[in-house]
């Protein structure tokens, strides 16, 4: 099997992964951890729902739903939850060090739970499910909006959007190809790239031009 495809998408994912850091940090001032979590997930689903028939995605097999409820609770909301914040008092560069760390207990699971080996292929499924579990904060990102004391400016609304369409939907869009086609422990390793691709700087310096301390 051809995996020089695979290897572009994962390319494509540590990419678009390290430049949501920066992008966090600049968002969950103005919106708040649970907000940020809220509006990020509801843009990616968004955005999946209306690429999902393009791409052929198929509706899963009722046996797959609580692997997928499961997925979407520690994956996606317990994630987004607890690196949002995080980001409030760690730095950008700290933060992607920590996660960079996911290559070593991916791997160990895989070889755990799936059996794998370097040598074997494992397909994995796609699954978007982690906004239905951040709703009960979506008044966090109201109040954050609309609220008494409302203090979400563009810079935060801008890098909330860009953090569901890029890292969010793109990124797992490339991660899921990648997966579906390489070992799962061969493609989490190239996450240790993130912290080296990080746009921080450039990130910073937007967020400074709109009178946002960096």
């Amino acid at each position: 099997m051809n995996t020089r495809p695979a290897a572009f998408a994962a390319a494509g994912t540590v990419l678009l992964w390290a430049s949501a850091f920066p992008a966090i940090t600049v968002a969950v001032r103005g919106l708040g951890p649970a907000g940020l979590a809220v509006a990020r997930l509801a843009v990616a689903s968004a955005a999946l729902a209306v690429v999902a028939p393009l791409m052929g995605v198929r509706r899963p097999k009722r046996g797959d739903l609580p692997l997928i409820a499961l997925c979407g609770l520690a994956g996606m909301a317990g994630y987004q939850l607890l690196l949002n914040a995080g980001e409030r008092v760690v730095p950008a560069g700290t933060a992607s060090l920590l996660v960079a760390t996911a290559p070593v207990y991916a791997s160990l699971l895989a070889v755990a739970f799936l059996g794998e080996h370097a040598t074997r292929r494992h397909r994995a499924s796609q699954h978007w499910a982690g906004t239905v579990f951040v709703l009960p904060w979506t008044g966090s990102l109201l109040r954050a909006l609309w609220g008494p004391g409302a203090h979400a400016g563009g810079a935060a609304i801008g890098s909330a959007v860009f953090l569901g369409l890029a890292p969010s939907a793109a990124g797992f869009v490339l991660w899921a190809y990648a997966m579906a086609r390489m070992d799962v422990g061969r493609v989490t390793v190239s996450l240790y790239l993130v912290p080296a691709a990080r746009l921080e700087s450039r990130w910073s310096g937007w967020a400074r031009s709109r009178g946002r301390p960096s």
